[in-house]
């Protein structure tokens, strides 16, 4: 019973990352395990972009108008991360058409990441567009994880420039192509996005903000109130006085 109850608790890695399993460093390649990449550094680091750009995504304080310029260079970081969701899905069917059997559990999880990372951090640069304060960059947490995503993906880049060029199993040759392909295609992606980084709110026409938060809403919102009132009661005193005139009349 002990046995059995043992191997129950064993996980086999090699169920989760293939033949290889789970391999901190590869003598081989002279690098990080990709594996070990996908698993232990990227999902994390995905998870954590994803849940912090959730957060302020509903956040609705400190709003803003920005210029055109502005609103011009969020859509096309906004465009940047929905291309990089959309290219981790067409990845995952090329190699379920073209190379069966290739992928592992670990390629699965990590695209699921990827995807609902890039859309919900999407969603919050639409939200930057408007709100969370002057910054075009965002807040301080969201560029450091970014930082690490950008960081990751030309580690996996060199990864998979190691693979392709050793590629020591022949029969993920077509995989291998296309995960080559697309690791060169998602750190393009993300230097546009780091082009994105680079204007300042001072560069970008100053002149056009014009901020506020909750607390004047409410202001307007009771001044306005305050005017309807004075108005009905100004309303109803004419009337009345209208009535006494006729009644004297």
């Amino acid at each position: 019973m002990a046995a059995s109850s043992g191997s129950w608790l064993q996980w086999k890695w090699a169920d989760m990352c293939g033949p290889g399993g789970l391999t901190l460093w590869s003598a081989k390649n002279h690098d990080i395990g990709i594996c070990f990449q996908e698993l232990c550094l990227q999902v994390p680091v995905f998870i954590l972009l994803a849940t912090v750009s959730a957060y302020y995504c509903g956040r609705h304080t400190h709003w803003i108008v920005r210029s055109q310029i502005q609103l011009r260079i969020l859509g096309l970081r906004t465009l940047v991360a929905v291309i990089m969701a959309v290219a981790t899905l067409i990845k995952i069917c090329a190699v379920i058409q073209l190379s069966p059997g290739s992928l592992q559990p670990v390629d699965y999880l990590l695209a699921a990441v990827k995807g609902v990372t890039w859309l919900v951090h999407a969603g919050f640069i639409l939200a930057l567009r408007h709100r969370l304060g002057v910054s075009l960059r965002g807040p301080f947490g969201i560029c450091v994880l970014w930082t690490l995503s950008f960081a990751l993906s030309a580690v996996s880049l060199r990864s998979h420039v190691l693979l392709y060029r050793n590629n020591p199993l022949p029969e993920f040759s077509k995989f291998l192509c296309i995960s080559y392909g697309f690791s060169i295609a998602e750190f393009i992606l993300q230097c546009l996005y780091l082009l994105t980084l680079f204007p300042s709110e001072r560069s970008c026409d100053v002149g056009t903000y014009e901020g506020f938060d909750q607390r004047l809403h409410s202001s307007e919102s009771q001044s306005l109130l305050g005017k309807l009132q004075y108005c009905i009661i100004i309303c109803i005193y004419t009337i009345m006085f209208q009535e006494d005139i006729i009644m004297i009349h």
